[in-house]
């Protein structure tokens, strides 16, 4: 029989004490992470940063650059603000220009563009005009006019944007065409925040904007982060999702509506129909990214149940809708969706 080299138990002694010490040493670092909180307005809405640092020297310029971040997605991305680069690309509407993108907005458009493909236009970033009509209506609490609805719609379609690879670049086809990105820009922002915080060496973090939340890995004490479900109805029992390395987004009308001669309508708008939504919803979504979760809670508000299931099949995620219509309630779920809530 061989015996082994005396060098193979110095090697093997070696292996296994350096593990003990890596293992220790983490345990350490662990131990010693402080947890921190950070809010901000950002996007016309508040965000907060909960993550774990070693010390505040490290939390804190992490935090403003994870912030700045998003300030300077905003300036990208965003349909308010006159002079971002979104609203540079729209003005060029009808023109047959071709624009070059930076690689943000390249990124957010084309993602964008896949969901309207795969949701036959349930999804659509060109929906502006359709948007701004309703969100007047809410303010007048009047219903649009069907004329001014008729004209929005022929400058609705994202088959009117084309996209070529070389020089990243898009073109606008139709003249006086709107881009909303409102459907996907908070959750690419946020994956981006989570980056950043990497970057500063921040690995254990949860940002919220909005009630839709990306996170990276979990608190030091806990398997996940423990998310407590929005509900229609105040009294019902709460229930939680644990988020880790994933993304969780709501759509729903619980908040912004408006009832005209006593129908209720929401502030989503099927771009296909033209219509706001009209009965109640309330979705949740968990997702690999901010971007995709954003997106798929958007489509599964439009899309029938069927269809809303299948796509989140597709893209690995897990998804519940909760219908009210005509005083009957609906549910359905992926089959998936039980296994992310919190176990006691």
């Amino acid at each position: 029989m061989k015996l082994a080299s005396p060098w193979t138990f110095l090697v093997t002694l070696f292996g296994a004490t350096l593990a003990l010490l890596l293992t220790g040493c983490q345990t350490t670092r662990e131990q010693t992470l402080q947890r921190f909180e950070f809010k901000r307005l950002e996007m016309g809405m508040m965000f907060t940063m909960q993550f774990y640092a070693s010390d505040k020297q490290m939390a804190e310029p992490a935090a403003i650059a994870a912030f700045d971040r998003i300030r300077e997605l905003n300036m990208i991305l965003s349909d308010y603000e006159d002079d971002s680069e979104l609203n540079r690309v729209r003005h060029s509407s009808g023109s047959g220009r071709w624009i070059g993108l930076s690689s943000e907005l390249w990124t957010v458009m084309r993602e964008a563009d896949r969901f309207s493909q795969e949701t036959d236009g349930a999804f659509d970033i060109t929906a502006g005009p359709l948007i701004q009509l309703w969100k007047r209506a809410r303010r007048q609490r009047a219903l649009p006019a069907e004329e001014r609805l008729a004209e929005a719609r022929t400058r609705v379609g994202h088959y009117y944007i084309e996209f070529r690879n070389s020089g990243r670049s898009v073109v606008l086809w139709r003249k006086g065409m709107r881009l909303d990105l409102g459907g996907v820009a908070k959750g690419y922002a946020m994956d981006e925040a989570v980056k950043v915080l990497e970057r500063h060496g921040i690995r254990r973090a949860l940002i919220n904007g909005g009630g839709d939340m990306v996170a990276s890995g979990p608190p030091p004490d806990a398997p996940a982060w423990k998310i407590e479900l929005p509900r229609l109805d105040t009294n019902a029992a709460p229930q939680f999702v644990a988020l880790r390395n994933a993304a969780f987004a709501t759509s729903g009308d619980r908040f912004q509506f408006v009832s005209i001669d006593g129908v209720r309508y929401s502030h989503i708008v099927d771009p296909r129909s033209g219509e706001a939504l009209s009965d109640r919803a309330l979705v949740y979504v968990i997702a690999p990214s901010g971007m995709i979760a954003d997106a798929l809670a958007t489509s599964a508000s439009v899309l029938d149940k069927n269809k809303a299931l299948q796509l989140t099949v597709r893209r690995n995620c897990a998804l519940r809708v909760t219908r009210v219509f005509a005083g009957q309630r609906t549910k359905a779920e992926s089959t998936n969706f039980k296994a992310h809530l919190w176990k006691n």
